[in-house]
């Protein structure tokens, strides 16, 4: 009984998990046109570049870049079209594709795996360079091919701790299409206002452990991640249940339930892991609706709560969850809160007494 309970209730976080630089003779196209200034999403959005919001990604090209329809799975992005529908012989084929393992992975590993299991997967005899690519000297991997009657041309680097691949093919100016497509490549900043319209109220919370006082909870220490939480005394808990740590309320009658993820070695900010997350939510539960975000303070550590509803597991009725977000030297620890729709109201007050108490170790 206590597994369905845990399985029913956490499946929100579960995205969490499965949800994280000499020019080539040729290439001067490339260098000249490269542009050395990082801007902001609105600069690439009104000059119609193509944005890739997980990754601060935006690029130009002649054709609408669309998911593809028989993507590869062992891409996390697979984004593709062309310049001429009407003329397909005559049009150029663009592709993004992005591989991101930033998330299970350290970034040396992915190192490793970019050269022993991509590149002789996707870019076999490709030639390593060194060339300017959004901005920054970059060591690059790029490939000319013949598929067809067609010539292709790709590019790939790891940015990090996520690949990055490009590609253009076609029978018409394929050179020129690739140099124009990889010098569109920026990485764009988070700007003051973009921040402002995510996050509708900024730091209305300074949530401090005061106000534990008419709630009787039990302290859960972790020495192997270094914080420590308080949860009410009858509560169940279960350490490292699938890569989780998961609280459970004791009545079987109960939903209510919170787990501790701990995510290692990450390389975005907190704001881009949270909107990486949300991003990862809705392509798994089509029908998550966030109803509440914004940024506040956990006993001095800044962290961003995001509150989401959802169908549950078995599609029997609607799950809450309350997820708080804290990056804390490169680990990113999300504190999920989660009960069905109805006792939800019931428990938000817990909830506040709960997430008062957390604090991460800064000894470590």
């Amino acid at each position: 009984m206590i597994k369905i309970k845990v399985f029913s209730t956490v499946l929100i976080c579960i995205f969490c998990i499965n949800c994280t630089n000499t020019n080539r003779k040729g290439e001067k196209n490339i260098s000249s046109e490269m542009k050395q200034e990082v801007r902001n999403k609105t600069y690439y959005t009104s000059n119609s570049y193509q944005i890739f919001e997980n990754y601060q990604l935006a690029v130009k090209s002649p054709a609408i870049l669309k998911d593809h329809p028989n993507a590869n799975p062992n891409f996390t992005v697979h984004y593709g079209g062309i310049d001429d529908n009407q003329r397909e012989n005559k049009g150029g084929y663009y592709e993004v594709c992005i591989i991101d393992w930033s998330f299970h992975h350290p970034a040396n590993v992915i190192e490793q795996k970019f050269h022993h299991e991509i590149l002789p997967r996707f870019l076999d005899g490709s030639e390593k360079l060194s060339m300017p690519v959004a901005g920054h000297e970059r060591t690059v991997y790029i490939k000319t091919y013949q598929d067809g009657n067609n010539i292709g041309k790709a590019l790939a680097f790891v940015r990090e701790g996520v690949v990055y691949m490009f590609n253009v093919a076609g029978n018409d100016r394929i050179e020129k299409r690739f140099n124009e497509f990889i010098s569109s490549i920026s990485f764009y900043t988070h700007d003051e206002e973009s921040v402002d319209v995510l996050l509708d109220r900024v730091y209305q919370e300074d949530i401090t452990e005061d106000i534990l006082e008419t709630l009787d909870l039990k302290q859960h220490r972790s020495i192997k991640y270094n914080y420590s939480i308080k949860h009410p005394e009858e509560w169940l808990t279960m350490e490292d249940y699938n890569q989780m740590i998961v609280f459970v309320a004791e009545d079987e009658l109960s939903s209510k339930n919170f787990n501790i993820v701990i995510i290692n070695n990450v390389k975005r900010n907190l704001h881009e892991l949270v909107e990486g997350n949300k991003a990862d939510m809705k392509h798994a539960f089509p029908d998550a609706l966030v109803i509440d975000e914004y940024l506040l303070r956990v006993n001095g550590m800044e962290s961003i709560r995001v509150d989401v509803e959802a169908t549950n597991l078995y599609g029997s009725g609607k799950q809450y969850n309350s997820m708080y977000s804290f990056l804390h030297k490169n680990k990113l620890y999300i504190v999920n809160f989660g009960c069905s729709i109805e006792e939800a109201d019931n428990y938000k007050d817990t909830i506040r007494k709960i997430i008062s108490s957390f604090v991460i170790d800064n000894h470590e």
